[in-house]
């Protein structure tokens, strides 16, 4: 999929990705190589750097979470079949500047096959009614597909992810200079996050992250994760 958009729509300008592991390897930094594309790390635990994503990862999570209320994926089989018509559901009915993702990457938008509505030809529709077992899988086939529409109405006017959208961000306490003497918040585990320092900065690329020292370490952080010593 990322790699038929920028087929079609050319390198973006700058990619946006989180310090997972599998964005950060030799294979994906060849990639972004070969498509002339500069890419940017979220800092360590500064999620919301890329929070669209996330949004959107998350939409897809909760559409399959509603899929599986409403009748319960047991198998593997269902879940790949969920997956599908919740991500193909997504891509057709979402909009990003008035168009679909599907007609962004593939230019054209995706036929469906078995729908009273849009499928003219009755092959498909034969199929639908076939009582042999290809016939029965199609039918869950299209019975999923509905299931996914739902949900994903159902979210499209969710209050808990308005809210989201509408919460406040976290503050930004400033610009940095290097030589700043500054505390940086930091986790440990799964447990709750606490004040270390004092450290020192070294640079601060633009709004989005601060490196920072101590001793011989040296720390990437988010500017909401620093603030200045004599602000503790």
């Amino acid at each position: 999929m990322l790699q038929g958009w920028l087929q079609w729509a050319g390198a973006p300008k700058l990619l946006v990705m989180d310090a997972a592991s599998e964005f950060n390897s030799d294979e994906f930094g060849w990639f972004l190589q070969k498509f002339g594309i500069r890419s940017r790390t979220c800092a360590t635990e500064g999620h919301w750097q890329n929070s669209r994503i996330e949004r959107h990862g998350g939409i897809l999570q909760t559409i399959l979470n509603k899929m599986d209320h409403e009748e319960t994926i047991s198998s593997y089989s269902q879940l790949s079949i969920a997956l599908a018509q919740a991500t193909l559901t997504k891509n057709q009915w979402s909009r990003f500047r008035g168009y679909p993702p599907e007609i962004l990457v593939f230019g054209k938008g995706s036929k469906m096959h078995g729908s009273v509505v849009n499928d003219e030809e009755t092959a498909s529709h034969h199929a639908a009614l076939s009582p042999s077992a290809d016939g029965i899988r199609f039918r869950e086939e299209l019975a999923c597909r509905e299931r996914a529409r739902r949900a994903y109405v159902s979210i499209d006017n969710d209050q808990v992810l308005r809210r989201a959208i509408t919460g406040r961000s976290r503050p930004i306490r400033g610009q940095y200079n290097p030589g700043d003497w500054v505390m940086l918040w930091k986790r440990r585990g799964e447990a709750e996050g606490q004040w270390e320092g004092p450290m020192q900065v070294v640079i601060q690329e633009t709004s989005r992250v601060v490196w920072v020292t101590k001793g011989t370490k040296l720390y990437r952080a988010a500017p909401e994760h620093v603030r200045p010593l004599s602000a503790v």
